[in-house]
């Protein structure tokens, strides 16, 4: 809540630390240390997909309506398809 700034809610799951994250409209994408992905539904605070693939932690994301790009310290650089 932007007038009053109060904390609204936890999003629980990664086993490990959150190294980057990437929010828009009622998404967030996080990458974890623990070398996956997490889409997650900010309304409700669920996780809505967990993508595993790299074999070390996930660096940096970045998402629009149809694919998230992914980096990971295991120098892979890898593609998703959201539709």
């Amino acid at each position: 809540d932007t007038t009053t700034c109060e904390f609204v809610r936890t999003l629980l799951g990664h086993k490990r630390g959150i190294a980057c994250l990437q929010y828009r409209d009622k998404i967030v994408v996080s990458g974890s240390s623990d070398n996956t992905i997490r889409i997650w539904d900010i309304e409700c605070g669920a996780c809505l997909r967990i993508l595993e693939g790299h074999d070390e932690l996930v660096r940096c994301i970045r998402f629009d309506s149809k694919r998230i790009v992914s980096g990971a310290y295991d120098g892979k650089i890898k593609v998703w398809d959201l539709v």
